[in-house]
Order: structure tokens, then C-alpha cells, then sequence
């Protein structure tokens, strides 16, 4: 009897040690998961960050563009009315 309860609680401490390294390695892995999303995520935001950053950059440079094409037309129109008048 003593041998039969003895082999008992050895079986269960050794059925007990299985369930805790299971449970251990399925705990891990889902840190790993949640670690790596959080990693992805942290990679996505900074990535969308520099796209904003260049989108940004991109108008600015199309607005100043813009800008100086205007100030040259109004110019130029200015000028051309102003020879028109003289010659008028």
C-alpha cells in the first residue's frame, strides 16, 4: 500500500511538473506574441510618422513651388501691363 501511494504521488508530482511547464511555455509564448506586437506596432506608428513626415515635406515643397510660379505670373503680368502703358 505504502509503495502504491507513494508511486500515486510521484505520478502526480510529475503530471503536476508537465502542467506547470506547459503552462510556463504557453505563458512565454504569448509574451513573446504580445512582446512582438508591440514591436510591430511601435515599427508601423514610427513608420506612418515618417510617411507623414515626407507627405508633409512633399506639400510644402509643392506649395512653395506653387507659390513662386504665382509670384512669377503676377509679376509678369504686372510687367507686360506696365510696358503695354508705356508704349500706349
Amino acid at each position: 500500500m505504502n509503495n502504491f501511494s507513494h508511486d500515486q504521488v510521484s505520478h502526480e508530482q510529475v503530471s503536476n511538473d508537465q502542467q506547470r511547464n506547459s503552462l510556463d511555455s504557453e505563458i512565454h509564448t504569448h509574451n513573446v506574441n504580445l512582446f512582438s506586437m508591440r514591436d510591430v506596432i511601435c515599427y508601423c506608428s514610427v513608420k506612418q510618422r515618417e510617411r507623414v513626415d515626407v507627405n508633409v515635406r512633399v506639400i510644402i515643397q509643392q506649395l512653395s513651388i506653387i507659390s513662386i510660379t504665382m509670384f512669377a505670373c503676377v509679376t509678369a503680368s504686372a510687367y507686360s501691363k506696365s510696358t503695354s502703358h508705356a508704349f500706349n
